[in-house]
């Protein structure tokens, strides 16, 4: 009976324990989720000196708070049988070569990035300027640069070709083609989309828990669902949807049935993904910050070789799959290092 009692403590404890350890990781997380949705809003209310919509924010942040615990729940249920070993790397990557935003343009405050063949295409806000959403095209090479205004905030940007680039605006419902040579918008198509991502001539439109792909012209072709409702960032390559959710990297086929997932044994709060040509997955991590490199069976490879002890958010990557150039942007001093892969 002695015996007994002690299994049972010992399990009620173990219980207990993993249970308050849970409960923190999800407290941490929305406390860091609603400090920097707290401190952008803050700038842009200094800046603009425009009233924030208070019950909107708390909505928004209810919302995510929910979204994200469901995705623990479901992550924390099949966290041991999904996680891979890990393997070295096979391959070099060489870089890197840096830019530095900060220097040359102050005060933006750096949403999304895109690596194009000479420019680099970023969203976000300057803080000098009026109209303070703004798209940037800017020459590494030769500094010139030009900014667009943009009518809200897009989630993120993909590019149609050397000339077009898609904006997402979730709040208002639409998708905005727009031309980096003259600041025009080209075509709008009209659908609700939390993100967005271009190959092979269509547009994967991403949704809670779903992806429709349409045409250029906007005509929906087929929707399927995916593994889990939150969706943060996407890559699609060789007719596989690569997405994350907080601390787990899906691989889906384009019919929206899992084909693999990836936890890392250390990082949570999985952010960006990125592909290159050779079809390796590049993961960016927020804590802590990180850059992993997954191969396409979902198999751990390297981490990138940089130092981010001093980033308290997630770095930003691209991959420009043409040139097969990494782009990583830190955003404690706005540097971007580009890496040849």
């Amino acid at each position: 009976m002695t015996h007994e009692l002690d299994e049972k403590t010992l399990v009620e404890a173990e219980t207990m324990t993993h249970e308050l350890d849970e409960k923190r990781f999800v407290d941490a997380e929305t406390m860091t989720l609603e400090l920097d949705k707290k401190t952008l809003v803050e700038a842009e209310t200094m800046t603009l000196g425009l009233g924030v919509n208070k019950t909107s924010v708390e909505a928004e942040t209810m919302t995510h708070e929910l979204d994200e615990k469901k995705c623990v729940d479901a992550e924390t249920m099949t966290h041991e049988q999904d996680t891979f070993p890990v393997i070295q790397a096979q391959t070099a990557i060489q870089g890197p070569k840096t830019f530095n935003i900060e220097l040359h343009f102050p005060g933006i405050i750096v949403f999304e990035i895109m690596k194009m063949e000479k420019e680099m295409v970023l969203t976000g806000i300057n803080l000098h300027m009026k109209n303070h959403y703004k798209l940037f095209v800017i020459n590494i090479e030769t500094h010139k640069h030009e900014s667009f205004d943009l009518e809200n905030k897009p989630n993120n940007m993909t590019s149609i070709d050397d000339n077009i680039v898609a904006l997402p605006y979730p709040d208002i419902q639409k998708v905005d083609m727009l031309n980096l040579k003259t600041g025009r918008i080209e075509h709008t198509i009209k659908v609700n989309c939390l993100a967005i991502f271009h190959s092979n001539d269509h547009l994967y439109v991403i949704k809670y828990g779903k992806v429709e792909r349409i045409n250029i012209a906007g005509v929906s072709i087929e929707s399927f669902n995916l593994p889990t409702k939150m969706i943060k960032h996407i890559s699609v390559y060789d007719k596989r949807l690569f997405y994350t959710c907080y601390e787990s990297l899906y691989c889906c086929d384009l019919n929206g049935t899992q084909l693999w997932r990836f936890i890392p044994k250390i990082e949570k709060r999985l952010s960006d993904v990125a592909t290159d040509k050779y079809g390796n997955i590049y993961v960016s991590s927020a804590d802590p910050v990180n850059v992993l490199v997954i191969s396409q069976e979902g198999k751990y490879l390297k981490h990138i070789s940089m130092n981010f002890e001093n980033e308290t958010r997630p770095v930003k990557i691209h991959c420009d799959e043409l040139h097969n150039r990494l782009s990583i942007l830190r955003p404690s001093n706005n540097v971007i290092a580009f890496f040849d892969v």
